[in-house]
């Protein structure tokens, strides 16, 4: 057994935490889980996948009102099961998941980024370790009209992912937002109040929004 009286898995063990500045995962049954993470999640149901114990570490990392939640898990079938639920941009940093709704599959791997604007339906997620951000719409919303001087984020596609492996151009996409995450984990072990200090929230939505424009082909025309 572990400290945390865990079984030993030594998968689970080797997964790589995302940001390194939040100190050691807290790892909880799923009681705890779903208070941690209501704030970010809304309301979130986990199911055990396979016959092996159920493992789940997390923490939160905040930037003013901007949360992160760094976490890694054992396989695990997840559903949202309520309407209080958050639009979620999720980063896989190993392993990955899949998700379902209305029949529609989605496959979310290693590097990728998904931006999801309904976070309703079920995802399937392997030995994974990842990143899951928050999106405040009306912030992001404001960053696009700002941008466009148009109609801000109407009309625009609901659901968008950002593939590692894919071209250049996108690929590039998903490594801006990595970057941002990985460099507000610096700052943040160096000081804690410097990602705040420096404004890193509205850096990452103005990032965000720059990806979704060039995704759409608006970026020419803004």
């Amino acid at each position: 057994m572990t400290k945390n009286n865990q079984p030993d898995d030594s998968r689970y063990d080797s997964l790589v935490q995302p940001i390194d500045s939040i100190g050691r995962f807290t790892e909880c049954s799923q009681e705890e889980l779903l208070q941690s993470e209501s704030e970010v999640m809304g309301g979130t149901i986990f199911k055990r996948v396979g016959r092996g114990a159920y493992r789940r570490g997390t923490k939160i990392l905040k930037v003013e009102d901007l949360s992160l939640i760094a976490g890694k898990t054992t396989p695990v079938q997840s559903t949202n099961v309520s309407g209080d639920f958050r639009s979620l941009l999720t980063m896989p940093c190993m392993g990955g998941y899949r998700r379902i709704i209305n029949g529609e599959y989605i496959e979310v791997s290693s590097g990728d980024v998904h931006l999801d604007f309904n976070n309703f339906g079920t995802k399937t997620r392997t030995y994974s370790s990842f990143v899951i951000v928050a999106v405040d719409e009306n912030r992001l919303d404001r960053h696009m009209r700002a941008m466009t001087n148009k109609k801000g984020m109407e009309g625009f596609q609901k659901s968008m992912i950002w593939k590692d492996n894919d071209s250049s151009e996108i690929r590039g996409r998903a490594g801006m937002m990595w970057s941002l995450i990985r460099f507000i984990d610096q700052l943040h072990k160096e000081n804690k109040y410097l990602p705040t200090a420096l404004g890193l929230s509205e850096q990452f939505y103005r990032a965000l929004t720059i990806s979704i424009l060039k995704s759409t082909g608006a970026i020419e025309k803004a």
